[in-house]
């Protein structure tokens, strides 16, 4: 695509940062535009074209009906609403979903199923490695503003390092900064600390906070620390 839009721009390829500026420019006028972001689980760049219509949940209703688009913001809701920062439902969990009296008109379960199919297809949401349904790299460009709302005012959203945002990787656990997994160490610096706050950020990530399906699962490193130390207190009594 990029290819292609570079030659309609009649730009180089090899400029990207300029030739997005001139393509963008020529787009806007759409209301379009390319953005760049990272894809969370494995640092590469992406480019994402997005309607930049002002209401972004109208902005997806292009290429959805009224009850795909109406499932699809209870969807986010669910997800953003999860506890612990997962961002992520299950199967079971993104079916009892399409219960929602918001969705019109209402759908069943096996519709509900092929939607979520859709979903995955057009790239609105992903599934994860162990199966669950998480926001795609598209949803959280093209539907950023529709779904920050549902950020607790103590939390940032974007990485500190990258400013892309943050569904997966880790946040300090003394304050709302957030990190992707493979920024930590340009985010971090060679001391190691808080972009922020400044305590120290272990080159591990623990006892970080982690951001994802994850989130609140204890590693096996911190298990382990936790049993060493039980156990030294247990000489130490006798």
């Amino acid at each position: 695509m990029l290819k292609r839009s570079c030659e309609i721009a009649q730009v180089e390829t090899s400029e990207l940062a300029d030739a997005l500026t001139t393509i963008n420019a020529t787009l806007s006028e759409l209301g379009f535009e390319i953005r760049h972001t990272i894809e969370q689980r494995t640092g590469k760049a992406c480019y994402v074209f997005v309607n930049t219509m002002e209401d972004k949940a109208s902005a997806a209703s292009s290429d959805m009906n009224h009850a795909e688009l109406s499932y699809l913001k209870v969807l986010i809701g669910k997800i953003l609403g999860e506890p612990s920062l997962r961002y992520c439902i299950d199967h079971a969990e993104a079916l009892r979903a399409s219960n929602d009296k918001s969705i019109q008109p209402q759908i069943t379960k096996t519709q509900a199923q092929k939607t979520l199919s859709i979903y995955i297809a057009k790239g609105w949401l992903e599934k994860s490695p162990k199966g669950n349904y998480c926001l795609s790299t598209r949803t959280l460009v093209e539907l950023g503003k529709f779904f920050e709302g549902y950020e607790a005012e103590t939390q940032d959203w974007q990485c500190a390092s990258c400013l892309s945002p943050v569904t997966i990787g880790y946040q300090c656990a003394s304050c709302p900064t957030r990190l992707h997994k493979f920024c930590v160490t340009r985010g971090t610096g060679r001391q190691h600390i808080c972009p922020k706050c400044k305590v120290a950020w272990p080159a591990t990530s623990s006892p970080c906070l982690v951001i994802g399906e994850d989130a609140g699962v204890r590693t096996k490193r911190a298990k382990s620390e936790e049993l060493s130390s039980g156990e030294a207190e247990s000489e130490d009594d006798v």
